[in-house]
């Protein structure tokens, strides 16, 4: 197939078996397509493995199993009522908790005394220090989200 003079690729085109041979602006392309086949498959294994490798990794911070433990608490509470919510076996002591909280405002030193560290941190440590305040909250039992979840939704057993 010849491509036209107004067409972004001039140049011929030709179909081999398995392989597509493109000339384009003087220049030969070869492309074949059983190897493009297998370097895609190749490529999605790679990406999907490191994908899982990179969860699993992430699933093992004291942050996101403190975060874990409390949004579960908080889902026990709505779906089963405040006695599984409080029978949950938590992942993560407190005392951790506090240690992993009390690194996020490391980071701003001196600046966090005698004021909220809230104010003086950036967007992206204030999302990670309220949800881990929060979450500290929920394996307490107390906070706004457990003690919404424990007033609207109870003990199913009563």
């Amino acid at each position: 197939m010849i491509s036209s003079p107004g067409n972004r690729f001039f140049g011929l085109h030709f179909w081999g078996k398995r392989k597509r041979i493109t000339r384009v602006n003087n220049q030969v392309l070869i492309f074949g397509v059983d190897g493009m086949k297998q370097l895609t498959l190749k490529t999605l294994f790679a990406g999907a493995a490191m994908t899982l490798a990179l969860n699993v990794q992430a699933a093992d911070s004291v942050y996101d199993q403190c975060v874990a433990d409390g949004n579960t608490i908080v889902e026990l509470t709505k779906e089963k009522g405040t006695t599984a919510g409080r029978d949950y076996e938590q992942k993560t002591s407190l005392k951790d908790c506090y240690a992993e909280l009390k690194s996020i405002e490391a980071k701003y030193g001196d600046a966090t005394k005698g004021v909220n560290p809230y104010s003086v941190m950036d967007a992206a440590d204030r999302k990670k220090w309220a949800t881990l305040f929060d979450a500290i909250d929920a394996k307490q039992y107390r906070g706004t989200p457990y003690l919404m979840a424990s007033y609207y939704f109870g003990d199913k057993s009563k």
